[in-house]
């Protein structure tokens, strides 16, 4: 159950902008799935151009579990990485001083 007052100060807050609200998150997840769609292919070319020295270490005795397992730790650290980052920045974008008097 919601309350009147709330309500009416949810319209006030949003009135004009409200289907613009709506539209954000789409827009931003749209953005993102391009954004991943791009990284994905580029890690594909990445594996494409280490072809050879894939080649040199499977010759050396090197099994497929192994390979596989070399590309998935390196996709694992690239995206601890970018988390990382990507918690950071907006930590140090936001002031936090209180002004708790």
């Amino acid at each position: 159950m919601t309350d009147a007052a709330a309500d009416r100060l949810q319209v006030a807050m949003t009135g004009q902008v409200r289907s613009a609200l709506f539209l954000l998150p789409r827009a931003v997840s749209f953005l993102l799935f391009g954004r991943l769609r791009q990284r994905g292919k580029s890690l594909l070319a990445q594996a494409a151009r280490r072809e050879r020295e894939l080649a040199i270490r499977a010759a050396l005795g090197a099994d497929r579990s192994r390979l596989v397992w070399q590309f998935l730790m390196e996709a694992a650290l690239l995206c601890a990485w970018a988390g990382v980052i990507g918690c950071s920045r907006p930590v140090g974008g936001v002031d936090v001083s209180w002004d708790w008097s």
